[in-house]
């Protein structure tokens, strides 16, 4: 009898033991689990992209979230995804919102989308999404950056792009040393070079060895002291043959103000300094014995005369 009590003792103290070790590990897990959340919110609340957290409606979003869509948190909280998506995606998402709420998990991909804020704005973001558990149930998670002025940007540039592509202005870009980053079409069809044979090249590429080395020494002081150049330029295109032309040198600066590129663009001005040089000749030399007209004459006698 005395054994058999002995054996329910041990037993209670073995089951009150292991019930103690769970409540202390459930104890931890639970510490854990609020430490985490913490942490996650600190981190969440300070970041400068927009994190969310959905079931059927928003259960968590922070304040870059919220700023970007205009609503405030708790006006969110009464909001589905859906709400701020633009209408023309509400198919696609509308299918990935039901799947992750399910619980399928599928690769990570951006997706950049239109969403209207409070204010009837459209804005573009890029959004990125993932399955996870949340309270308990399966949620779905985003982290947002909204690209609005980077998608304006974006097109700003590619209709400057167009246009220049377009025009019939020599254009080409060079880094800070001389070599050439860009050259437009023009520029390709008139000197009869190849992208491929100018890209990455020195810009002296084009020299014909009319001007001499005080010419470029000026230039190269000019434009590294951050000031535009304009002068004429005697080149020479792939097939060796000479032409004129009328160029800008501009300077590109960055933030800090240092030259980063140098912008060229130009005119081929050969037929006018063609036709200059053929009205000089008209004006002072006689057609008929190819010397000097009267004109000419007294100008070259009052100079010999002086």
């Amino acid at each position: 009898m005395l054994c058999y009590n002995i054996t329910i003792i041990s037993s209670s103290i073995t089951s009150l033991v292991q019930v103690g070790r769970e409540q202390t590990l459930n104890s931890l897990i639970q510490n854990q689990l609020q430490e985490s959340e913490e942490k996650f919110r600190t981190i969440a609340e300070n970041a400068l992209i927009g994190i969310f957290i959905y079931h059927e409606h928003f259960v968590y979003v922070n304040q870059a979230f919220a700023s970007m869509s205009g609503y405030s948190i708790e006006e969110l909280y009464r909001l589905k995804p859906l709400d701020l998506i633009d209408e023309s995606y509400h198919d696609t998402f509308k299918q990935v919102i039901q799947k992750r709420l399910k619980g399928e998990h599928f690769p990570k991909e951006y997706n950049d989308i239109k969403v209207v804020t409070k204010n009837g704005q459209s804005k573009t973001i890029r959004i990125i999404t993932q399955t996870i558990k949340y309270q308990e149930k399966y949620a779905g998670m985003g982290t947002v950056i909204d690209i609005t002025d980077i998608q304006e940007t974006k097109q700003q540039l590619k209709l400057l792009a167009q246009a220049v592509e377009q025009m019939d202005t020599l254009v080409r870009i060079t880094d800070k040393k001389g070599t050439l980053t860009y050259v437009n079409d023009a520029l390709i069809a008139h000197t009869g070079y190849r992208h491929i044979e100018l890209i990455g090249k020195k810009i002296g590429l084009f020299k014909s060895g009319h001007h001499n080395k005080s010419f470029y020494k000026e230039l190269w002081e000019t434009i590294l002291s951050g000031n535009t150049y304009k002068g004429i330029f005697v080149n020479r295109k792939k097939d060796r043959q000479i032409y004129y032309e009328e160029e800008i040198i501009t300077p590109i600066m960055d933030d800090d103000h240092s030259i980063k590129h140098f912008v060229a663009t130009s005119q081929d001005i050969t037929e006018r300094v063609h036709l200059e040089e053929e009205l000089q000749k008209l004006a002072t030399i006689d057609t008929l014995t190819g010397i000097y007209n009267r004109h000419k004459s007294n100008e070259e006698l009052d100079i010999e005369i002086n």
